[in-house]
């Protein structure tokens, strides 16, 4: 009965282990250093797979769930910005400036 038990705990703690996932997390912000809201992020592997998209808060904010270690690549879209795409391998990207387009 004592081994089912350890068995079982084991089995669990493996579980959790291998569905563990990392954030990546960080800011948009414009020139002035105020965030920007609305902002497209999206996700790649260093070889181009999507992983997933998601959209700034009011602070500027973006976080992903990924699993851990790795490149990947974010890409930032906002239609009065210039696109921009990073290549990231830590946890906290910290602030990330967009660039206005400029207007002809």
């Amino acid at each position: 009965m004592k081994r089912i038990f350890y068995l079982l705990t084991f089995l669990n703690l493996l579980s959790g282990a291998v569905l563990a996932s990392e954030t990546i997390r960080g800011r948009v912000v414009d020139a002035r250093h105020e965030p920007l809201d609305a902002v497209a992020v999206i996700l790649h592997t260093s070889d181009s797979l999507f992983v997933d998209a998601v959209v700034t808060d009011m602070d500027g904010v973006f976080v992903f769930s990924v699993p851990p270690a790795g490149r990947y690549r974010l890409f930032f879209q906002h239609l009065l910005y210039e696109h921009l795409e990073i290549e990231v391998s830590e946890e906290e990207i910290g602030d990330v400036q967009l660039t206005e387009k400029t207007m002809l």
